[in-house]
């Protein structure tokens, strides 16, 4: 056959493969051959008797389909791009009327007119062919404050999804699905359960003023692994309205099982909000007016009891499934939080005021603590140092915990399961105090323990985000790897802090910061950055750490850091970290080229700054498209202002 092969380089089929399928080296060989010109009969591999036959298929080079831009970038590419978005995105309005403004005066957080979740999130699935979306997350309230509010949503070629209100604030975003899973099976099942009756439901929301036309749970059966709402409204004049009076329950009656299944939380001053849910799908638009909506329980429970989800189904009388929920998760919101003013974005407005830069003042200790408290202490305590007997640190430390376990951080290696296992069995209830000591591990990136340290401490955070122990405190303490400036309380001299390079324990301040955004931990979370403990005694250390723990036991202090430093007069000064408005004109201009990672507020006001101050050379790094409207929009922004 070769001899068919018209091309004047050579090929080799090979027919043989060592060690695997020889039929498909075989078949493989064939394909190469026939790719190459030559004229295969491809019926004698197969029994006359076989079914077989040939199929046309597309060939490329004659049915390809083009995906690319109709015109070439440029420096222009600003208009074009904007062109190209424009096109690729579907428009939707979320209807806002008289009706429906009236109707949110019965659904009201801290005094004003807030729509459901519920309603948000219907209103995309309905728009998706599939009637499903795979996800879609809360950004912030939709607070409507008139009937004629304009409620803008996008949604892209790839299904992603974004709501803004009238003033262009993000209140959703979201991907739609391609097509919806399989209805679930739902099992009946027989047992006790306790019943929650409709007063208790709606006494459970001090802070949310649900009217009459929202007061449709009639009472909740709590089972051992489920939770059954039954859901009953009186139809209104408004079809519409009454579909967002029927789903809304399905969102609210977290508030009414959360408090019984997780009682800790009633001590909080904040309220649960929703923040997400995923795979929600509608395997009907017709919903009666009298349902049963079902979590199912226990609950999943993460950073600290602030967020938590379940699954949940909405059912027929009958037992039919009408709407899923793979997973519906809330996140805990402050009081006082849940609604903020709306921010003035307008470019040249945003910029103006707002420079802040981080300083470090003097700031002593209480010296005189309540004495009413005596001998505060926690109930467990975490103690986690590199080394391998109890450090200076860990011991003044334990002084404030009934019971303390020590664990030695390992400083070599790859993470194991008996490090993994040794964190966790400390986690698994109760509240607990975690010491992290890095003050005699501050190695350098250089070394060979840098990248094993930062590993142990990333498994000790995910361990800490996902247990189900209260954490009460959680301080990372460290040496000389935070820069204090040296003269910033008032002027006074203070020790120089500052590294050539800084060293594993700065990393994991960086790691920190991090995590207690992440896990709403914002006044538990803190830093303690000491002196050069060779110049420190055991008897001022221990001092040191007891004001400090004492203070936080007390809730004096919520500072996320504070830093102590030997004075000009070689006394120990207690610094604490504030941000300071830069005067106005101050903001220099930057020679060369300027990286920004991100293009959110924080990134684009960065940049607007900076090129309206004379830098003339931005780079942004983001993880959006350059096409995306709201990046177009901050370019166009900063083109604007550029000086050339």
């Amino acid at each position: 056959m070769l001899q068919d092969v018209t091309q004047r380089k050579a090929t080799i089929a090979t027919t043989t493969k060592r060690d695997g399928d020889q039929n498909a080296a075989f078949l493989k060989s064939i394909a190469a051959l026939f790719e190459h010109g030559v004229a295969v009969e491809l019926s004698k591999l197969f029994p006359v008797s076989s079914s077989l036959k040939k199929i046309s298929i597309p060939t490329y080079p004659f049915q390809r389909q083009r995906h690319y831009p109709t015109s070439v970038p440029s420096r222009n590419r600003l208009k074009i791009s904007k062109t190209i978005v424009e096109t690729s995105l579907r428009r939707i309005r979320f209807p806002v009327d008289e009706p429906l403004y009236d109707l949110l005066s019965h659904h009201q957080i801290e005094g004003r007119r807030v729509s459901p979740g519920a309603a948000l999130a219907d209103f995309f699935a309905r728009a998706s062919p599939s009637k499903s979306v795979r996800s879609v997350t809360f950004n912030a309230p939709l607070v409507l404050v008139s009937p004629n509010a304009d409620v803008m949503s996008e949604i892209d070629i790839d299904g992603q999804f974004t709501m803004f209100d009238s003033e262009s604030m993000k209140v959703c975003t979201g991907v739609l699905a391609s097509e919806a899973p399989a209805i679930p099976r739902i099992t009946i099942e027989d047992g006790p359960f306790d019943i929650i009756d409709q007063i208790a439901v709606y006494e459970s929301f001090p802070d949310v003023h649900f009217g009459a036309p929202f007061r449709n749970i009639q009472e909740i059966k709590m089972y051992a692994t489920h939770a059954d709402a039954l859901i009953s409204l009186r139809p209104s004049q408004h079809p519409n309205l009454d579909r967002i009076r029927r789903l809304d329950p399905c969102l609210h009656m977290f508030g009414a099982i959360a408090p019984r299944k997780i009682p800790e939380i009633l001590d909080t001053n904040g309220l649960f909000l929703p923040n997400s849910l995923e795979d929600l799908i509608l395997y009907t638009d017709d919903i009666p007016d009298t349902f049963i909506c079902r979590y199912q329980l226990p609950f999943s429970i993460t950073r600290n009891k602030q967020v938590i989800s379940t699954a949940l189904e909405v059912l027929s009388l009958e037992g039919e499934v009408m709407l899923s929920c793979r997973k519906y998760i809330v996140a805990w919101i402050p009081a006082g939080m849940v609604l903020q003013n709306q921010r003035d974005t307008t470019p040249d407005k945003r910029f103006s005021k707002n420079w802040l830069q981080p300083s470090w003042i003097s700031q002593p200790s209480f010296s005189e603590l309540d004495s009413t408290v005596s001998d505060p202490k926690t109930e467990t305590m975490l103690c986690i140092s590199p080394e391998e007997s109890v450090s200076r640190v860990s011991a003044a430390f334990s002084a404030f915990s009934k019971e303390t376990h020590f664990l030695s951080l390992p400083t070599t290696g790859d993470v194991g399961q008996s490090w993994w296992g040794g964190i966790s069995k400390y986690t698994d209830a109760g509240e607990i105090t975690v010491v992290l000591d890095l003050s005699t591990c501050d190695v350098a990136p250089t070394s060979p323990h840098f990248t094993s340290i930062y590993r142990h401490v990333l498994v000790l955070l995910q361990v800490l985000g996902s247990c189900k122990a209260t954490i009460s405190n959680f301080v990372v303490v460290s040496q000389r790897s935070i820069p204090i400036d040296a003269h910033s309380q008032n002027g006074a001299s203070l020790e120089a802090s500052a590294t050539a390079a800084p060293g594993a324990s700065a990393l994991v301040q960086g790691m920190i910061r991090v995590f207690r955004r992440e896990t709403a931990l914002d006044e538990v979370v803190w830093a303690l950055d000491l002196p050069a403990l060779n110049s420190v005694g055991d008897a001022d250390l221990l001092k040191l750490i007891s004001e400090e723990m004492t203070m936080r036991l007390q809730g004096l202090s919520k500072h996320r850091t504070v830093g102590y430093r030997r004075g000009a007069d070689g006394g120990l000064s207690r610094m604490v970290s504030v941000l300071r408005p830069i005067p106005t004109g101050t903001v220099k201009k930057f020679e060369g080229v300027t990286v920004i990672v991100g293009l959110g507020d924080i990134g684009s006001a960065l940049g607007l700054a900076l090129v309206s101050n004379g830098s003339s050379k931005v780079i942004f790094i983001g993880r959006r498209s350059r096409y995306h409207p709201e990046v177009i929009i901050i370019i166009s922004q900063i083109f604007l202002n550029s000086v050339y």
